[in-house]
């Protein structure tokens, strides 16, 4: 499978694209900067240029034969008109070029709080709202998507065990590993299309629960 990751230098994509590469798929890295270029191919991935802020037909044109997009793009902080200019306007900016270019999975790394307005706090309010709308319009776009909602992520080493829920009880954390393996594992499943999940560390591995 051909897999185009938008965001590729974030800090998940950077663990999922050796993963994908193991599991034998072709992978492409959208970057907005060239200074990133030697990292990815190092990883495993071909680099290529792709901007979010650009228009539809261009990211059009640059996911042109690919078989799954993955979004793992993020503004990073910063101005609340980045926020909605990259993780809402961007998302679904891309969602457009990936029907218009014929990519028929869709794969969306969310966030497990932007489904629960209660923990908005001010200062990340804007980009769970991004987020939350971006999911909205993903399900809406026709695409086979998925959405990969994690609890909060660390840089712990990855653990290989998964709990589906954020409750009230047990973990709210996941490690931005296991979250690159649990999409790589999604991209193995087309029964996960049309999903939405969930995900924090827990008891359960993988196969349990993309069963």
């Amino acid at each position: 499978m051909k897999v185009f990751i938008i965001g590729a230098h974030g800090k998940v994509a950077q663990l999922l694209i050796p993963k994908l590469v193991q599991s034998g798929h072709t992978v492409y890295g959208g970057i907005h900067n060239t200074a990133q270029t030697a990292a990815i191919e190092q990883l495993g991935a071909t680099p290529v240029s792709f901007d979010l802020l650009g228009p539809v037909t261009k990211m059009a044109q640059t996911l042109q034969g690919m078989d799954a997009v993955v979004f793992s793009a993020g503004a990073g902080g910063g101005s609340y008109d980045r926020t909605l200019l990259i993780d809402l306007d961007g998302a679904v900016k891309s969602m457009e070029a990936a029907k218009m270019a014929g990519v028929k999975r869709y794969v969306m790394v969310s966030s497990a709080a932007s489904n629960h307005r209660q923990t908005w706090g001010d200062v990340i309010r804007p980009y769970m709202a991004a987020k939350f709308y971006a999911d909205r319009a993903l399900v809406q776009s026709g695409l086979a998507y998925t959405i990969v909602r994690p609890g909060m992520l660390t840089n712990d080493p990855e653990t290989g065990l998964y709990q589906l829920g954020i409750g009230d009880k047990g973990s709210k954390q996941i490690t931005r590993g296991d979250v690159a393996q649990f999409i790589n594992g999604v991209l193995a499943k087309p029964a996960t299309s049309y999903q939405a999940y969930d995900i924090v560390n827990g008891s359960n591995q993988l196969s349990e629960i993309l069963n």
